[in-house]
């Protein structure tokens, strides 16, 4: 199967000339970091002008965070109780994180999006519940990994066509580091103790277990390297295949998409593989903090609006930016 008969999309441009000519000419007057900021907006088609009205926000942005619980072994979860994915969903639907504020000072909307707990539910926008074990099992399904594109792609249609212009979008999960390692240790061959991380954050033996994980998961599908779908979907997660699916709908309709995590950075590089040139419209909003995605983004020749040393994940990385965004669109 083919890239384009995976995704069947067409992405446009956005206008780089124009973002270089206006970072060109604010820098010139000591705008900074604003000056890079004020660029992609005015590249991307998010001046005051092009907004529908004057009443009409120029950023108006949504966050969608994708949930879900990924296939992994016990011995790699230790560090976190096995709900903590479905406790912390509840959490932030609920309005009782500080992520609540970060939003509302944002002048952001939530998508919460449950597309993989590990509990029995369904719904129009579950793919399954959990994923399969990466290391000896395929992820997902045919119909299921099918499944996530399309809820991907559908959810940034009904945002986009509900007035969304900006996206922010990540990912909730124990393990999303372990999928997003695994991913980009196929698609660049790197050796999986180079891209699985430093152990500081889950210890050495939970660290042993992820590299064991990624090893093991890259010799599985070590014959798909060309075929980035078939790696995505035996060696990803629920998750990232409906951030991919989003990503790459919300690029061919010239909406772009913030990003601030491992698992979202490898998304846009698998949406860029499926559908080329999604990776144009997308802007990473804080510099890597994981191997992965300092590959990811790397290779697909994104760079990092700001470094703020956000590790907190579920978008409060992009959340943290907006103000900055907001100053640039003053100066357009």
């Amino acid at each position: 199967m083919s890239a384009e008969s995976t995704s069947g999309l067409t992405v446009p441009s956005p206008d780089i000339e124009r973002a270089q000519a206006i970072t060109a000419e604010l820098s010139k007057r000591g705008w900074g970091t604003l000056a890079r900021a004020a660029g992609f907006l005015a590249g991307h088609g998010l001046t005051p002008e092009a907004a529908e009205g004057p009443d009409t926000d120029p950023l108006a942005m949504t966050l969608v965070v994708i949930a879900g619980d990924n296939g992994l072994p016990p011995e790699l979860s230790r560090h976190r109780d096995a709900d903590y994915t479905a406790h912390a969903f509840s959490e932030l639907t609920s309005g009782s994180t500080i992520l609540s504020d970060a939003l509302r000072d944002a002048h952001c909307s939530l998508k919460a999006v449950d597309v993989a707990i590990d509990h029995d539910v369904w719904g129009d926008e579950r793919v399954s519940r959990a994923a399969a074990p990466i290391d000896h099992e395929d992820a997902l399904s045919e119909e299921d990994f099918k499944r996530a594109l399309g809820i991907g792609r559908r959810i940034a249609d009904q945002l986009i066509d509900a007035g969304t212009r900006v996206l922010a979008a990540t990912t909730l999960g124990r393990g999303d580091s372990t999928i997003a390692a695994t991913l980009m240790g196929i698609f660049t061959r790197t050796e999986p103790v180079a891209v699985a991380g430093a152990p500081y954050a889950i210890g050495d033996d939970a660290w042993c277990h992820k590299v064991d994980v990624i090893r093991n998961a890259m010799f599985r599908v070590r014959g798909d390297l060309t075929r980035p779908h078939e790696v995505l979907r035996r060696a990803g997660s629920p998750s990232a295949a409906v951030l991919t699916g989003l990503i790459a709908q919300a690029a061919s309709r010239r909406t772009p998409i913030l990003i601030d995590a491992a698992l979202p950075a490898v998304a846009a590089y698998c949406a860029d593989r499926l559908a080329p040139g999604a990776a144009q419209w997308v802007l990473p909003t804080q510099a890597p903090t994981e191997p992965a995605e300092e590959l990811a983004l790397r290779i697909i020749s994104a760079q990092p609006l700001v470094d703020m040393g956000i590790r907190y994940g579920m978008g409060a990385g992009a959340l943290a930016t907006v103000p900055v965004l907001r100053q640039a669109s003053r100066l357009l």
